[in-house]
């Protein structure tokens, strides 16, 4: 009787460690996929932001320095 219950008790606990196993696969992949998810609906959107914001304060120092280099404002050293 005793094996018997032995047997039982290890075959529930695998059974359990097994499920236990099974479940927490499950959930770090739909967590994995769960945060992809939103890194490309939030900080997408913002890293797109902040690159046009760049390109535009490039282009605006670009055309500043342009305008200067060709105004008379603009000093040429002695030769």
């Amino acid at each position: 009787m005793k094996t018997l219950r032995s047997k039982l008790l290890l075959a529930m606990l695998s059974i359990a460690l097994i499920i236990t196993v099974l479940l927490s696969l499950v959930s770090v992949y739909f967590i994995n996929v769960s945060a992809k998810d939103t890194l490309k609906s939030t900080a997408e959107p913002l890293a797109v932001q902040a690159a046009k914001n760049f390109d535009s304060t490039i282009s605006s120092y670009t055309n500043n320095i342009v305008s200067t280099v060709k105004s008379d404002s603009f000093f040429r050293g002695k030769n």
